[in-house]
């Protein structure tokens, strides 16, 4: 039978408090349901050179939610990101690649940790009140001084009930699981040994408000108020593109954070400033908007003679029948007195015409792989100096 939740732990942290709150929860979660079983939890442990068992691959395989047991140990563990890793292409086969998930992870704090998997950039791993003690001090030290407290009764039923309202549709097993050692697991480079790279991406959506487009188009792609809501690829991709892009970046491989950068008369200052601060910006036209209205054009034509190595642009395709007929040509001559100069002095920095989600998201990879190591080699460095009895820092380029 299937298992409602998969508890996801590093071996460091099996205890008996551990054993304890896995056990609290199955009973809090089984006064609500009798239709399955509740909790996997493999006490066994895995070895390093070990393969996953097969109770394992199916537990993965069946479960609705994966609870991953946040801590030092558990980031540091590769065995326990595989997990992670090999659940989220279990739901992305259902989903899409870059989809945003719904709530089937559901991680919480075990112990205060300085790092979270990138996996888990999505998801929500405080619950309830950012303060209270669950959050604060993590859920071990909870069951460690109070078991039977009511505030740790009132998290097993707050967290039991979010196990149950994440009612996922029913998730697919993946047809070819790969083994544990086919799965990699990303991780960062000690600083000593690497150029500094950026961590933050910002977007600026260059698409119209709908109350500005009128009766000129269709207005649905831009649901309500254009920009970050915009849906270029509509009706065959759904989801606001703000929202995509987010997840897309923040995946293990990118493992960037991202905003939205407003676009706004100052935009050139705005995009100066996040050389500054070690960010990347990406400007995401829509080429009707920036046909249409005067007000873009006038922002971003002085952008195209800076010609700096910290931000790009994407087009993507314009996929209305009727606007690529009527308006096609008038489109792509706004595009090159905007951006003419940047599409040719860094060609690897604008990319146009993209007529796919999977094509756009292609391109945005390359994008920010390319501005990243262009950064890189800009940038100045500080590294510590390993050796002699004072901590002294070493400046230069990168």
């Amino acid at each position: 039978m299937p298992y409602k939740v998969f508890i996801s732990y590093s071996s460091d942290n099996s205890d008996e408090f551990l054993k304890r709150f896995v056990r609290d929860l199955a009973r809090t979660l089984g006064k609500n349901t009798k239709e399955m079983q509740m909790v996997f939890f493999d006490q066994e442990g895995i070895g390093g050179g070990e393969q996953w068992a097969p109770k394992i691959i199916e537990a993965l395989q069946t479960s609705d939610v994966l609870m991953p047991l946040l801590s030092d140990e558990y980031y540091k563990s590769d065995y326990c990101q595989k997990e992670l890793i090999f659940f989220r292409r279990r739901c992305e086969a259902l989903f899409g690649e870059g989809a945003r998930l719904p709530a089937v992870i559901i991680p919480i704090i075990w112990t205060p940790f300085k790092q979270a998997p990138p996996a888990i950039a999505e998801f929500q791993y405080t619950h309830g009140d950012k303060e209270a003690p669950h959050n604060t001090r993590g859920v071990r030290a909870e069951v460690q001084t109070g078991p039977g407290r009511p505030r740790h009764k009132e998290f097993l039923v707050s967290l039991a009930n979010a196990i149950h309202a994440a009612r996922p549709p029913e998730i697919p097993r993946l047809a070819n699981p790969p083994g544990l050692a086919d799965i990699t697991v990303a991780r960062p480079i000690p600083a000593t040994s690497v150029r500094v790279g950026p961590k933050h991406v910002r977007f600026v959506y260059v698409a119209a408000h709908p109350d500005v487009i009128g009766t000129a188009r269709d207005t649905q792609p831009y649901v309500e108020v254009g920009g970050p809501d915009w849906r270029p690829y509509f009706p065959t991709e759904r989801q606001e593109l703000h929202q995509m892009l987010q997840n897309f970046v923040s995946r293990a491989e990118l493992n960037l954070s991202s905003d939205e950068l407003k676009f706004t008369e100052n935009l050139a200052a705005d995009i100066a400033s996040c050389l500054a601060q070690r960010q990347i910006v990406v400007l995401i036209v829509d080429g009707w908007s920036l046909h249409s209205i005067e007000r873009y054009r006038k922002v971003l034509q002085p952008l195209d003679g800076l010609l700096d190595y910290h931000w790009g642009v994407l087009v993507p395709n314009e996929n209305d029948p009727k606007i690529i007929e009527n308006m096609g040509p008038q489109i792509a001559e706004a595009l090159r007195v905007t951006f003419g100069r940047h599409a040719r002095m860094l060609p690897t920095f604008y990319r146009a015409n993209l007529g796919s989600p999977e094509e756009f998201t292609k391109a945005l990879r390359e994008l920010l792989i390319n501005i990243r190591e262009e950064i890189r080699k800009q940038a100045v460095v500080e590294v510590p100096v390993p050796a002699g009895p004072r901590k002294s820092t070493v400046h230069g380029p990168s």
